[in-house]
Parts: structure tokens; C-alpha cells; sequence
């Protein structure tokens, strides 16, 4: 019998890990689960998990110190009898491992971000240090946190985030709604404006489109207070990008977006893992990402994608070309990076490795 789950998160954002903090949800309760998301009223994920058939309850908090919504979650935790909270949010950490304490209901706090867990440092690792566990969605965000906070040994768990690849195999094109002709080459960026490197990379952008004259460049993804699609617009049309580049946005369509491209880029200063990137693999295309943190992990060099490193537009703009000017290594790295999301990044394996954590906290 598995366990009855509270998911929560305060989030109001619309970007990966929002995502799929909902999918692992949907994927829960597909394999006879019980999950209930406690989540802000008109959110993201509100919307997107009653669209996808899992429960939601209403769920804000002000701050971490936020008394009110501890209580309040410890009232939730009661309400649907959870036997495991599972808080997706950094933000909600805290609060969760408070309520959890009040309820003696196991916490799990999911990292999807590469922070630590609170400061001061030392401080924060013996608060959480009596959670029941925590799950870091690779291998570099493990060691960091246990750098960071000297946790207790086995607390740490890395799952790797997964998706399902049959979605993205089976996805048709969008290219003909974004209007760009067949036969022409597309690069594109999967995320939040200011946080994946679509400002500094307008001008690898510009000379390769100077080189290849059927390159398209497509931007997916939201924007934030740092970089506004319509500043991203100017800099593009400043760039001579105007007619080449569209920034499409929000799309709750990523098997087709990715269906779409010939190319993903990613590049990121800082990645905990990096879902675009086996979103991009499982359609079949190849990635050109930064080298670094959870990258590394996704991406096989050479071999599903190139790494370069970060903030280096030369290098970044070499590998483009080397994918351009060969169609027979786009195709080899991208059916090389579709096997390894198989057996690596697939939704199955996550859900067993979270199954087995599950119900090694209840015991």
C-alpha cells in the first residue's frame, strides 16, 4: 500500500521545477498513489494539476517564519491523513519541517535549485538535519548541500529527475505555427528568461546567423523582472534577429516545442540538474550546455551533446557550427542522448526510486 503524500509548494512561478513538481504528482497517482497539492489559489501549479486530474488544497506562506501557515499545514497534514510531506519549495522548507514535527509526519524537502538549504550555514544543517530525508535532483546538488551543511550521512538521497519519453517521441511539430519553412535549421533556449543565458547568447546568435542564412532562433520559456520578453524582442531586432527569432513565451507544450528544434542550447551559470535538457534528449535532439553542475551529469560530452564552458560565446558559437555543418553528428548525438534518457531519466525510474524512499520513511 503506498502512502498517502501531501506535496506542497507556495510557488507561484511557471518554470521546471513548478512543472514537474506537478508531473511527479500525476505520475504518483497513476501508479495507485494518493497525493494532494497544497498550493496558492490561482497558481501554476493549481491550474495545472486540476487540468491534469490531482487534487489541490489552497496553501500560502508570507515568509519562512510564517507561524500561521505552519499551522495551517500541520492542520492539512490532519485533514487528509498524510502519512508522508513531500515540500517541492525552498521557501517552504521551514515550514514544512515545522509541521512536521507538530504532526510527527515524515518530511521530505526536494532541492531542485542549487542554494543552500538557509543560512547560517552550519546553523540550517542542524534544523533540517531532522527531517526524515532529503532529495537532491543530482549528484553535484548532494555533495553541495552536505558541503554546505555537514548533514547527517545517507539523509542526502539523489533522484534524478525523469520524464516520460514515449510523450516527446510521439509529439508533432510546431513549426508550422511558429512559421518557419521546412528544411530550415532551428536553435533553440527551454527556460526562464534570466536564468539560462538568453541575453548573452543574442550575439553567438547574430554572427552564426550571419553564416548560415535558414537559421531560426526560438526562445520558450517565462520571463522575470530581470530580463522582459520585450527587452529580449529589442535586443534581438538590435541584434538584425528581427524576421530569424521569435520569443514565443510561455508554452505548455514542450514535447512539441522540443519536437521543433534541430538544436537546444543551455547555459545556465548555475544548473541543479537541468530538465530542458532531457526534454531536448528524449525528443532526439542534441544540446549544447554549459559546463556545469547537473550538466555534467545530463550530458554525455561528445557523445549526447556538447559542454562548453560557462560565459564563453566563442566556444559556444564553435560547437553550434560543428552541429550545423554536420547533420549526420546532430543525428548520432541526438539518438544517442534519446537511448540514455531511456534508461537514466525516464519517469519510471524516478517514480521507483521515490516509491522506495517513501516507504522507507514510513516504516
Amino acid at each position: 500500500m503506498l502512502p498517502r503524500v501531501l506535496a506542497i509548494s507556495s510557488s507561484t512561478d511557471n518554470g521546471g521545477s513548478q512543472r514537474h513538481s506537478v508531473t511527479l504528482a500525476v505520475d504518483y497517482q497513476a501508479h495507485g498513489g494518493s497525493v494532494v497539492i497544497a498550493c496558492p489559489p490561482g497558481s501554476f501549479i493549481e491550474a495545472t494539476s486540476q487540468r491534469l486530474g490531482v487534487k489541490t488544497v489552497p496553501f500560502q506562506l508570507r515568509n519562512s517564519a510564517d507561524l500561521s501557515a505552519v499551522r495551517a499545514l500541520a492542520q492539512l497534514v490532519r485533514d487528509h491523513e498524510a502519512e508522508v510531506l513531500h515540500s517541492h519549495a525552498r521557501r517552504d522548507f521551514v515550514a514544512a519541517t515545522l509541521a512536521g514535527k507538530l504532526t510527527r509526519c515524515p518530511v521530505l524537502l526536494h532541492v531542485h535549485v542549487v542554494r543552500p538549504l538557509g543560512e547560517p550555514l552550519r546553523l540550517a544543517g542542524h534544523f533540517f538535519n531532522q527531517v526524515s530525508g532529503i532529495i537532491a535532483v543530482s549528484e553535484f546538488t548532494r555533495q553541495e548541500l552536505e558541503h554546505w551543511h555537514g548533514l547527517r550521512p545517507g539523509l542526502v538521497r539523489r533522484i534524478y529527475n525523469g520524464i516520460d519519453p514515449h510523450t516527446f517521441v510521439e509529439a508533432t511539430s510546431l513549426r508550422r505555427e511558429w512559421q518557419i519553412p521546412e528544411g530550415d535549421l532551428v536553435i533553440g533556449m527551454v527556460g526562464r528568461l534570466t536564468t539560462k543565458g538568453q541575453e548573452s547568447f543574442v550575439p553567438v546568435a547574430a554572427r552564426l546567423a550571419q553564416r548560415y542564412s535558414n537559421l531560426h532562433f526560438v526562445f520558450v520559456g517565462p520571463d522575470g523582472p530581470e530580463l522582459r520578453f520585450s527587452e529580449l524582442q529589442a535586443k534581438l531586432a538590435a541584434a538584425g534577429l528581427q524576421g530569424r527569432s521569435l520569443v514565443a513565451g510561455v508554452c505548455d507544450q514542450i514535447p512539441r516545442v522540443m519536437r521543433s528544434l534541430d538544436i537546444l542550447v543551455h547555459l545556465p551559470t548555475d544548473e541543479a540538474f537541468g530538465l530542458a535538457l532531457i526534454e531536448a534528449a528524449a525528443a532526439g535532439v542534441p544540446v549544447v550546455a554549459s559546463s556545469i553542475g547537473g550538466c555534467r551529469e545530463v550530458v554525455v560530452d561528445q557523445q549526447t551533446g556538447i559542454l562548453v564552458p560557462p560565459n564563453a560565446p566563442q566556444e559556444t558559437e564553435q560547437a553550434l557550427a560543428s552541429l550545423l555543418d554536420n547533420p549526420a553528428l546532430r543525428q548520432a548525438l541526438g539518438a544517442a542522448g534519446q537511448c540514455r534518457v531511456q534508461t537514466e531519466f525516464s519517469s519510471q525510474r524516478q517514480l521507483a526510486d521515490l516509491c522506495a524512499l517513501y516507504e522507507e520513511v514510513t516504516r
